[in-house]
């Protein structure tokens, strides 16, 4: 506003309040009004460098947050790559023992047969030495 429009809105004003308040409280009210004014545009003024304060603390933590955001994506991918490592290893020694332990089955299956085998002969000589022992029994009754 010109200081021209601005003493206008200020006579307006004050004929205003003289109609409302009188004379000498329009007066006072005008005095109060003249001595806020500066106080309001220095409070403006004042907001407006807290506003730029704020936006710098603003940028300033975007930025630290988009380096601790890239500092936790490679730490991450560091432990993924470790756990993928450790899986690895993990699946090897699976195997291992998986192959460990079909060899330890087919040792017991080949035991089982060579002992039924056993089993199942030493039977058939037993069987075969009581009809033996049969047949000659039965030969030698009259």
């Amino acid at each position: 506003m010109s200081s021209g429009a601005s003493s206008l809105l200020e006579q307006q004003v004050f004929q205003i309040l003289k109609q409302t308040f009188g004379p000498e409280n329009a007066l006072l009210l005008m005095e109060y009004w003249s001595q806020r004014m500066p106080l309001d545009v220095a409070r403006r003024r004042d907001l407006g460098e807290i506003r730029l304060e704020i936006e710098k603390v603003r940028a300033e933590l975007a930025k630290e947050i988009e380096r601790v955001r890239a500092e936790l994506t490679k730490e991450i991918e560091r432990v993924r790559a470790e756990l993928t490592r450790e899986l690895e290893k993990l699946r090897v020694e699976l195997e291992l023992v998986r192959a460990e332990g079909q060899t330890e089955r087919e040792r017991i299956r080949a035991d089982l047969l060579k002992w039924s085998f056993v089993f199942w002969a030493t039977q058939m000589l037993a069987i075969g030495g009581v009809l033996f022992s049969l047949v000659q029994l039965t030969r030698a009754l009259p």
